[in-house]
C-alpha cells in the first residue's frame, strides 16, 4: 500500500500539469462552443456556433487547405528525412556530426524569424524574384501555397534527421558486418537492415510530424497572413483569426473539430503501428 501511494505521489505533478494544460482547455473549448462570454455576450447559444461553422463555405475551404498542407508536406518530409539519414549513415563520423548540426540549426530558430528570412528571399525585389522575374511567390495562388510548403519541409527536416540518426546508432553493428560478408552493397544494407530496424522510429516521427502539420499556423501567418484569398489559411490560423475578432464560439467549435482530427490520427497511428511498436 505504501508503494502505491508513493507512486501516485510521484505522478501528482504530471497529473496536475495534464489537468491544467490538457483537460482545462478542452473543457473551456467545449463550454465556449455553446456559451458566449464577454461584456456583450449573449450567454447560452446552444448549437448555433456549430451550425454557423458547418454551414460556412470558408470553413470547409480552410479545412481543405489544411489537408493539402498535410498531404504535400508530410510525405515530402518523411521521404527526405529517410534519404538524408541513410546517405549520412554512409559518411564519416565527422561529416555526420557536421551535417546534423547544420540541418538542426533551422529547427532551433523561431518559425517567425525563418518566415521573415524567406519573405526577404521571395518578395518582389528579393534574390529569388530577381531570378524568376514577375512571379509573385507570396501574392498569387498556387505559388504561395507551394512556397510555404517548401519552407516548412526544409525547416523541420533537420530535427527529424537527428532523431532518426540516433535510431541508426542503436542498430547492432554485427548485422552490418554479416551483410557485408554476404556481399550486400550500401543500398541493400539500407533496404533490408537499416530501414526495417528503425521502422518504429520512422512511424513515431511520422505520427508526430503529421499532427504537427495539422496544427500549422505561424508560417502562413507570418508569410501571407493566410492569403491570397485564404489559399494558405490552415485551420489553426483560422481559429486564431476568428477568436481575435470576437467569434469565440465559432473558434471553439473549430478547436474541437481539430482536436477530433488529431485524436483520430493518433488512433490510426496506434492501430497501424501496434505490430511495430508494441
Amino acid at each position: 500500500m505504501t508503494k502505491r501511494w508513493e507512486s501516485w505521489l510521484l505522478a501528482t505533478p504530471a497529473l496536475v500539469a495534464f489537468a491544467v494544460f490538457g483537460l482545462t482547455p478542452i473543457f473551456m473549448a467545449s463550454f465556449g462552443s455553446v456559451y458566449e462570454f464577454g461584456m456583450f455576450g449573449r450567454g447560452w447559444i446552444g448549437f448555433e456556433a456549430f451550425v454557423d461553422v458547418f454551414t460556412s463555405h470558408r470553413f470547409w475551404m480552410v479545412l481543405w487547405v489544411t489537408v493539402k498542407f498535410a498531404l504535400v508536406i508530410f510525405p515530402s518530409e518523411i521521404i527526405l528525412v529517410v534519404v538524408i539519414s541513410v546517405v549520412l549513415s554512409w559518411a564519416h563520423q565527422k561529416i555526420q556530426a557536421a551535417a546534423r548540426a547544420a540541418l538542426y540549426v533551422p529547427s532551433v530558430a523561431a518559425g517567425v524569424m525563418i518566415s521573415f528570412a524567406w519573405r526577404f528571399l521571395v518578395l518582389p525585389g528579393g534574390p529569388l524574384s530577381r531570378i524568376t522575374g514577375d512571379i509573385l511567390w507570396l501574392g498569387s495562388n498556387p505559388y504561395a501555397f507551394w512556397t510555404i510548403s517548401t519552407m516548412v519541409v526544409t525547416t523541420a527536416v533537420g530535427s527529424s534527421v537527428v532523431v532518426l540518426m540516433a535510431g541508426f546508432v542503436s542498430v547492432d553493428s554485427t548485422l552490418y558486418e554479416a551483410a557485408r560478408l554476404d556481399g550486400c552493397n550500401d543500398r541493400q544494407v539500407a533496404r533490408y537492415i537499416t530501414i526495417p530496424l528503425v521502422a518504429p522510429v520512422i512511424v513515431y516521427l511520422g505520427a508526430m510530424r503529421f499532427v504537427g502539420i495539422l496544427q500549422i499556423w505561424e508560417y502562413p501567418w507570418a508569410m501571407t497572413g493566410g492569403g491570397p484569398n485564404y489559399s494558405t489559411t490552415a485551420i489553426m490560423l483560422y481559429i486564431y483569426q476568428d477568436a481575435s475578432t470576437g467569434r469565440v464560439p465559432q473558434a471553439s467549435v473549430m478547436s474541437l473539430v481539430l482536436m477530433t482530427i488529431v485524436a483520430g490520427t493518433l488512433l490510426v497511428y496506434r492501430l497501424c503501428g501496434r505490430k511495430i511498436l508494441f
